[in-house]
């Protein structure tokens, strides 16, 4: 493992400022950058088929960041990257990478919900905008059932032939992964909707409205070409499979996932509040970190007012000696990535778990 050779990023992220677990991924992101030596970016969602993003929403986003610790020294706006999106768009299709074809694509009547049956009934379980009723997708906004519509649609044509080898931690994924690769083998992804998107590209004489995902599948293959280490969401398990797979027929530096766990309200605990509470950044990174839920990922974790209560309960000193022990914990650089990020989440637990015996070391 050689530092010059690797990059840590995450999927582009909205920006939002409402939710403390925004934070996460950049947390983490600076936290492996520092530990291992390596480029870190920043990455921001700024194109959206649904909402438009002003300058001073993105603004304020970065100054949240800025303000709560994060150093961002490289960014990456997926707005700015739109006509290198677009040529490689073009050169896969030219190359065979991807096709047009016709398929049977499932609509409802406000356009928000829109796609092939296989996927739509994959994502439901975290899907926003539908839910699945007697077997068939429900938009959630127009309460309309989902219709068959015979369109001619943009497809990358899926081949297990062609994956590089999958590395995500924490390991247990990669079952699915496989599992994944397995049930759309053979088959294809659709890359184009019938309603706008902002992203459109004009292919064999005829323009397509490019699905905003789709530029998430393109997101690795648009960065240096480093090896490179994703931070994405549980919930996100199915575009990263996504993203590997675009990265392989591409041909790109492999890429090692790491795969964060979701917070949920706990009604006696206001977590927001607690957050900023106390204005040492090492608080509120420690706070995140903790809260991650490495060990078991199939439940989201309750925000847990114990971990408040210890941070708080100790010094300043101490709490940046705990993240300074995670920073710069023995990781072995002739190892895996796979292996040191595991190494470091373990690290994370660790000082989680040794909560009591920190306390009592630092009253003693």
């Amino acid at each position: 493992m050689k530092n010059n050779e690797y990059l840590i990023t995450y999927f582009p992220s909205t920006p939002k400022t409402e939710r403390i677990g925004i934070l996460t991924w950049p947390y983490l992101a600076q936290l492996i950058g520092k530990a291992f030596d390596i480029e870190t970016i920043y990455s921001v969602n700024v194109l959206n088929s649904f909402k438009t993003h002003s300058k001073e929403t993105v603004q304020e986003y970065l100054n949240f960041l800025t303000q709560n610790g994060v150093d961002l020294k490289e960014t990456y706006f997926d707005c700015q990257h739109l006509e290198e999106i677009q040529k490689t768009i073009t050169r896969m299709f030219d190359e065979g990478l991807i096709k047009k074809e016709k398929q049977t694509i499932y609509k409802c009547d406000c356009g928000k919900v829109e796609g092939i049956i296989t996927e739509l009934n994959l994502q439901n379980q975290n899907a926003k905008l539908y839910s699945i009723k007697d077997g068939k997708p429900v938009c959630n906004f127009c309460n309309t059932q989902c219709k068959p519509h015979e369109e001619e649609v943009l497809v990358l044509p899926v081949s297990t032939e062609k994956i590089q080898e999958i590395s995500i931690v924490p390991t247990c994924f990669k079952q699915y992964f496989c599992d994944l690769y397995k049930r759309f083998d053979k088959q294809c992804f659709v890359i184009s909707k019938s309603r706008e998107t902002g992203v459109k590209v004009c292919l064999g004489g005829k323009d397509f409205n490019i699905d905003v995902d789709f530029t998430w599948m393109l997101f690795p293959s648009l960065l240096p070409n480093k090896n490179k280490i994703i931070i994405a969401g549980n919930r996100h398990t199915f575009k990263m499979m996504k993203a590997h797979y675009v990265n392989s027929v591409l041909q790109k530096k492999p890429i090692t996932f790491l795969a964060t766990s979701y917070n949920v309200k706990n009604p006696d605990f206001d977590e927001a509040s607690a957050f900023y509470e106390i204005d040492d950044n090492n608080y509120k990174k420690l706070f995140l970190l903790y809260h991650q839920r490495w060990n078991n990922h199939s439940q989201p974790r309750v925000w847990d007012k114990s971990i408040y209560k210890f941070l708080k309960g100790i010094s300043e000193d101490k709490r940046k000696q705990l993240y300074d022990t995670i920073l710069h914990a023995n990781f072995n650089l002739d190892a895996s990535m796979e292996e040191n990020l595991n190494t470091l989440v373990k690290n994370i637990n660790l000082a989680k778990n040794n909560r009591e015996t920190n306390k009592k070391t630092e009253e003693e």
